[in-house]
């Protein structure tokens, strides 16, 4: 599932200091816009940094950064010649801004095993960025995400959850997820079923009859434990 990418930059000792030290990295068109940090401040008193890209070959943009619990975090990619960018366009951006003025081209960058914490051992800059496709693993449990997967291909994809084994296989992954305390979103749901081969309408049906089921089964959980606690 594709999504906008997260960037954070660590502060590691003063954030003023780091912050002219990204100014002085810009390149291939990004440049520092004080004036527009200027005019936010005076309207809403809210600091934030803002860097510009002009060019004739990319989206030209405005990226915005704030500073957050130790960090310099991207809070938005604003187009300046259209209304909106898409996920791929915003994701080109903020690659483009960590590729042209946090990173160094001839260093090999060293991620985690969520492909998501990078550093550039010649600028000093430790930042992150997350990956921009997720899969249902990256949300979910192992345990979870085999049950959604057992349900949805071996599922009556014309009826969803109609039939007592196919209901007992889906109440198995809902079940799996309040036990592990995890959940995930409607549009989620209905992207992991669609891209798994399921008809949208079909999809939506099983999303909206979850979030109910969900919370059916995560009150009842608690109440048998509330009951087991409550007898010892």
């Amino acid at each position: 599932m594709k999504q906008y990418q997260e960037l954070s930059i660590t502060i590691d000792d003063d954030s003023q200091s780091l912050i002219e030290k990204i100014t002085q990295n810009l390149s291939c068109g990004w440049e520092r816009d004080k004036k527009s940090e200027q005019s936010l401040f005076s309207t809403s008193k809210i600091h934030q940094f803002c860097f510009k890209l002009k060019s004739e070959h990319k989206d030209n943009c405005k990226l915005w950064m704030v500073e957050r619990d130790k960090k310099f975090v991207v809070t938005n990619i604003v187009p300046i010649e259209k209304q909106e960018l898409s996920i791929t366009e915003y994701n080109v951006l903020i690659n483009d801004f960590v590729n042209s003025c946090l990173a160094s081209s001839s260093i090999k960058h060293s991620l985690t095993k969520d492909d998501v914490a990078l550093s550039d051992i010649s600028s000093g800059i430790n930042y992150s960025l997350t990956k921009d496709d997720v899969a249902l693993s990256d949300i979910l449990s192992k345990d979870s995400s085999q049950k959604f997967y057992t349900f949805s291909r071996t599922a009556n994809k014309a009826t969803g959850n109609a039939h007592p084994h196919d209901q007992k296989k889906w109440f198995d992954f809902l079940y799996s997820m309040v036990t592990h305390k995890e959940n995930i979103g409607t549009n989620e749901i209905i992207y992991f079923l669609c891209e798994d081969g399921w008809d949208k309408q079909m999809a939506f049906d099983l999303a909206m009859g979850m979030e109910h089921e969900y919370s059916s089964m995560e009150y009842a959980s608690k109440f048998v434990q509330a009951v087991k606690g409550g007898g010892k």
